[in-house]
């Protein structure tokens, strides 16, 4: 393998590891309402940055899973075709490392999203939570007084 090639693959694990390392901020961040009724409005969280930072983060990473699965496929079809002396058997395998990364990042991808739900179910149970506090604490609804008269 040339010089190169180990460039490639070293830059490949530098950008995808981290993104594969990153996973679940909804999972940490999401405080779902209690069991039993809500007290205060701040005892859950209905925030959607962990949510949305999580889909995203989620896209890209299976973007970056098919590149590599992509790149894998690539490089076998590219070698099974080369042309070897009968005396040396050429056993053609995918590239391990673009095919442990790409699953990898498939595997990251699966966490990101799933987190992603489990966030904006999370702050969609506090939002019903809240309204029902809201319902409960709220004062009894009354009817607005009428409007003064017009001077003749």
């Amino acid at each position: 393998m040339s010089t190169r090639a180990h460039v490639a693959r070293a830059f490949v694990m530098a950008v995808a590891l981290p993104v594969i390392a990153a996973t679940g901020c909804s999972a940490m961040l999401s405080r779902p309402p209690p069991a039993r009724p809500l007290a205060a409005a701040s005892d859950c969280s209905r925030g959607r940055a962990p949510e949305i930072g999580d889909a995203v983060a989620g896209g890209v990473t299976g973007g970056v899973a098919a590149i590599l699965l992509s790149a894998a496929l690539f490089d076998y079809e590219t070698s099974k075709d080369e042309v070897q002396s009968s005396w040396n058997v050429h056993r053609v395998q995918p590239n391990p490392g673009l095919l442990v990364v790409g699953g990898l990042a498939m595997a990251s991808m699966v966490g990101l999203l799933t987190s992603a739900k489990y966030g904006r179910d999370s702050a969609r149970a506090c939002d019903a939570a809240r309204a029902e506090l809201h319902l409960r604490t709220a004062p009894p609804w009354q009817p607005l007084p009428p409007w003064p008269q017009r001077p003749p």
